[in-house]
């Protein structure tokens, strides 16, 4: 990731949830490395079995949090609790990253697949990004 730069906090502290800006493709790299569980060019830079580690559910969140803060369901600005991605028909095994108002990543596993999507929609518009992975979905059925 060439374009990555991290900002601290007012006191200067990593934050770790945000504060992380980057470039369309270098976000896509990103999760690409993720899909490939840890590793870039043939090199292993995480260890084996890292990133099912980041997917696997904590207890205490009902199955929506991973433990490498993920979350494992995507955006429900309908039903708050319940699991958005099963309506549209989401593989089980998607884990997301979201930021700010609408920016998102889906990395779906067994479909060796991720989607970025940087668009700016204000919460007040209780954007969801469950229709644009379906229909991404639709359109690389093989």
């Amino acid at each position: 990731m060439a374009s990555a730069i991290i900002e601290t906090d007012e006191d200067g502290t990593l934050v770790g949830s945000s504060y992380m800006y980057a470039t369309a493709r270098d976000w896509a790299r990103y999760a690409q490395f993720l899909l490939q569980d840890g590793v870039w060019q043939g090199q292993e830079m995480l260890p084996r079995g890292y990133v099912a580690m980041m997917a696997s559910p904590v207890a205490a969140s009902r199955g929506q949090y991973g433990h490498g803060l993920v979350w494992l369901w995507g955006s429900d600005a309908v039903t708050p609790g319940k699991n958005p991605d099963t309506a549209f028909g989401i593989p089980a095994d998607t884990f997301w990253m979201e930021g700010h108002d609408g920016q998102s990543i889906a990395i779906m596993p067994s479909r060796q697949l991720a989607v970025v999507r940087l668009g700016l929609t204000p919460a007040s518009d209780h954007y969801q990004p469950q229709p644009l992975i379906k229909a991404i979905l639709e359109a690389t059925k093989y």
